[in-house]
């Protein structure tokens, strides 16, 4: 895999915006999404990626934690953009299927 590549996965990250200590809690769940996400081949790219969003989405819900307005904005934005990098279009609203009471 190229350093490049994953880099461009990872950075989206760097868009998370919120409460501190809950981007920390956050943080591994959307750091698995990510590696998921750099090790998945190109010729996978699309719809196939759905599973590992749901994964990432039922983690989050599993959690329970009080996400916020502000938080819940910021975390889909970037969920999105990670989609976009693997050709699913935010114009789908795929995570509102998985997305908990958040």
């Amino acid at each position: 895999m190229g350093r490049a590549k994953a880099d461009i996965f990872f950075e989206q990250l760097q868009f998370l915006e919120g409460d501190a200590d809950c981007l920390t809690v956050l943080l591994p769940i959307l750091n698995q999404l990510a590696a998921d996400l750099v090790e998945a081949p190109c010729s996978q790219y699309g719809m196939a990626m759905l599973p590992l969003f749901r994964r990432c989405m039922l983690g989050i819900n599993a959690l329970a934690l009080p996400i916020e307005t502000a938080e819940r904005d910021s975390l889909l934005d970037v969920l999105y953009r990670l989609g976009e990098l693997v050709g699913i279009s935010r114009e789908s609203f795929y995570l509102e299927a998985w997305r908990g009471d958040w």
